[in-house]
């Protein structure tokens, strides 16, 4: 009887288990896909914003904002320092916003005034996209869980549900690519907090009790 009770609990769990992980993984999956045309930054570093205008005698920005917010960072002309021959840059610092940033300018290249078009993006590592990995993550701890449920081995569903909570930890600290707001990431990593504390503490419970 209490083989069976454990059996059907076991069978229970594992489908919970599964429904949450699959709600982690399609909003990973719904995540905005990146844009290959963009030149990535890494969040709260310097942005090096480089244009080259051939046979020119300047370099201006007009505009540089933040796509998701609005925030004008450069709202009127602002010269451009040349580095060498028809190469010019400017440095923006404020990139604390993970976002995509449209730079806009112009140059008199080749006498003729011309306006000129950047993109960047800042992101928590500086890279196109960490999700393929975040995805590998999340399968091997849920890989974890479920062997811990299916073989009645507690101490693989703590170590997993520990996993979850440095996962979700990481996630609010560092962020996550693809997510272009603080309330998604926010909420994607206390989800996965909550969820490793009730199978750690749960299991832990069942553990000890036995």
């Amino acid at each position: 009887m209490n083989d069976n009770y454990k059996g059907i609990k076991n069978v229970f769990n594992m489908k919970f288990i599964m429904l949450l992980f699959s709600i982690m993984l399609i909003g990973l999956v719904s995540a905005n896909v990146v844009n290959q045309d963009y030149i990535y930054v890494k969040q709260n570093q310097p942005m090096n914003i480089i244009q080259s205008c051939a046979n020119s005698t300047y370099a201006n920005i007009s505009s540089a904002i933040v796509d998701s917010s609005g925030t004008v960072l450069i709202d009127s002309q602002t010269s451009m320092n040349e580095l060498s021959g028809d190469t010019y840059n400017y440095t923006i610092s404020d990139t604390s916003q993970i976002s995509k940033y449209t730079i806009i300018g112009f140059c008199d290249e080749n006498g003729k005034k011309i306006t000129w078009k950047l993109g960047y993006e800042v992101t928590p590592s500086g890279f196109i996209d960490t999700l393929g990995f975040y995805l590998v993550i999340i399968l091997l701890l849920a890989l974890l869980i479920f062997m811990g449920f299916y073989i009645s081995e507690e101490w693989f569903v703590i170590l997993g549900g520990m996993g979850l909570i440095m996962l979700g930890i990481y996630s609010i600290n560092a962020g996550i690519a693809g997510f272009r707001d603080m309330f998604m990431t926010w909420g994607m990593g206390l989800f996965e907090i909550g969820v490793g504390f009730i199978l750690a503490m749960k299991s832990s419970f069942e553990l000890f009790r036995d």
